[in-house]
């Protein structure tokens, strides 16, 4: 609505024009805001926002999620503000307290209020049961050693996100996380140069209340991390699932399956993660 300027005379038709400027500032900030809600996109990167917006659909929404595609529909990235979603660790241990999962389809992960299920942990695709390959860290169980080659994803209890080096020493890190998962360092060659399925998740810089997944059909590790950078995630952010035909995103009406150099799709799986509307 217009906010009509009328001419006063001396001071009171100055104080007038202040308030009818702060006001319409007000407006713009809370117009911002709103914009902001449905879009996020400015929020995590900045400048590339328009380029994003050149090249990715918003295909989904709710309350806290977004999930956006490229036009071919070979790249899904997911923003997860974790102030209004959450993430949970789904899985199924053959023996409890023991590095033994079972491998299942990725919908039988999907239940209840769930928004997406995305693969998550490297594991032996030899073997059912299987052992997951790296350090793994589901509500506060410990497998396996550290090195340098492993980073994980934190949330914190104030819902902020943190992508860090695991480093050594005593296995206490995922007790200082509400949720974790321990992934790859994106440095690792699982063929690098090789163009396959591929899930990453990342933290942007601009904002570490929000979480980014990026699930590709088939991507090189260059074009995954060029791809995390347009929206915000530098490489220092960043984490590598399991890649070929375990990259999967099961979404509530979207899915996309990743292939392997052979081009088979649809591996069964040890873990998924899953993001749950609300809070």
């Amino acid at each position: 609505m217009a906010i009509q300027s009328i001419n006063f005379p001396g001071k009171e038709g100055k104080m007038l024009k202040l308030k009818q400027l702060a006001l319409s500032f007000v407006l713009l900030l809370l117009s911002l805001a709103a914009i902001a809600q449905e879009n996020p996109i400015g929020a995590i990167s900045g400048v590339n926002a328009a380029i994003i917006a050149s090249q990715y659909d918003l295909i989904d929404k709710a309350n806290g999620v977004y999930l956006y595609a490229n036009k071919s529909r070979t790249v899904f990235v997911q923003i997860t503000d974790l102030r209004k979603a959450t993430l949970e660790n789904a899985y199924e241990q053959k023996t409890r307290n023991t590095n033994s999962f079972n491998r299942k389809q990725i919908n039988s992960f999907a239940k209840g209020n769930y928004f997406s299920v995305i693969n998550g942990v490297h594991f032996d695709h030899s073997k059912n049961p299987t052992t997951i390959s790296f350090p793994f860290t589901p509500d506060g169980v410990y497998w396996g050693s550290r090195n340098e080659n492993n980073r994980a994803l934190c949330v914190k209890s104030n819902n902020v996100a943190t992508v860090e080096l695991t480093g050594t020493g005593t296995p206490n890190y995922s007790y200082a996380c509400k949720f974790s998962a321990m992934l790859l360092n994106p440095d690792v060659d699982k063929g690098k140069k090789v163009s396959k399925g591929r899930t990453y998740i990342g933290v942007p810089s601009r904002n570490n209340h929000f979480v980014l997944f990026f699930v590709t059909k088939n991507r090189t590790q260059g074009e995954m991390e060029a791809i995390a950078n347009l929206w915000g995630v530098p490489k220092q952010r960043l984490i590598m699932g399991d890649g070929s035909a375990s990259s999967q995103y099961y979404g509530r009406y979207n899915r996309l399956y990743g292939i392997d150099d052979k081009g088979n799709q649809y591996r069964n799986i040890p873990h998924a993660i899953v993001t749950k509307l609300g809070r």
